[in-house]
């Protein structure tokens, strides 16, 4: 309950490519963009916190 995954190390060879599964497939999940996304926006448009603001409230509707 307390990980995502779980990686058993049989051979160093299976385990890091297993490991580079598990972090490209994370790399482009949903939650991963959406916090990407909405940290640039939040820093390229902090002057402008109420367009930032309004541009995050579309997708969360």
């Amino acid at each position: 309950g307390q990980y995502d995954y779980i990686l058993i190390n049989d051979t160093v060879e299976k385990t890091v490519r297993r490991l580079g599964q598990i972090i490209h497939g994370n790399r482009y999940s949903r939650n991963s963009m959406r916090a990407f996304l909405e940290s640039y926006i939040e820093s390229e448009l902090a002057p402008q916190s109420d367009l930032a603001d309004e541009i995050l409230s579309i997708g969360r509707d």
